[in-house]
């Protein structure tokens, strides 16, 4: 429910494109709910895919697996641009993939350590997709997910 009150913040708020960057197994329905009304408002909910290395066509990975227009799945792209033994992957289910291995990042406790995962791919995607749709301010939401896919 924390992740369905901060999507609907944000869009309150007036954020188009939204980075989730956590995963589980378990459904949510104000988690849905919450995406749901996020795609009707014309944003875009980015959301890793997991790190089991799974089909989540087969084995839902949520929110990722949501059949939602608004979700825009990522997977890892390892050092060679090939997927990442660790991505969970899926035709239907994961939307692209984005380098996510050995990404610098902030370490707990202070300092930066490299990373590597799903959740890591997700912030450059919404990154990539704000830097979009900054010079392609008519796009939105279904359109500018198609511009990046």
């Amino acid at each position: 429910s924390g992740l369905a009150e901060g999507i609907r913040y944000a869009v309150a708020h007036g954020a188009r494109i939204i980075n989730t960057s956590v995963n589980g197994d378990g459904t949510s329905r104000p988690l849905q709910e919450a995406i749901r009304a996020a795609g009707a408002a014309g944003a875009l909910v980015v959301a890793s895919a997991g790190n089991s290395g799974r089909s989540i066509d087969v084995e839902a990975s949520y929110p990722a697996s949501y059949p939602d227009p608004s979700i825009v799945a990522v997977g890892s792209l390892g050092l060679t641009a090939e997927l990442s033994g660790f991505s969970n992957r899926g035709l239907v289910s994961v939307d692209l993939a984005a380098p996510g291995e050995d990404i610098l990042s902030t370490a707990r406790g202070g300092g930066y350590e490299l990373r590597s995962g799903t959740s890591m791919v997700a912030p450059f995607v919404a990154g990539t997709l704000a830097l979009l749709q900054s010079v392609r301010p008519g796009l939105e939401g279904s359109a500018l997910k198609a511009a990046a896919t």
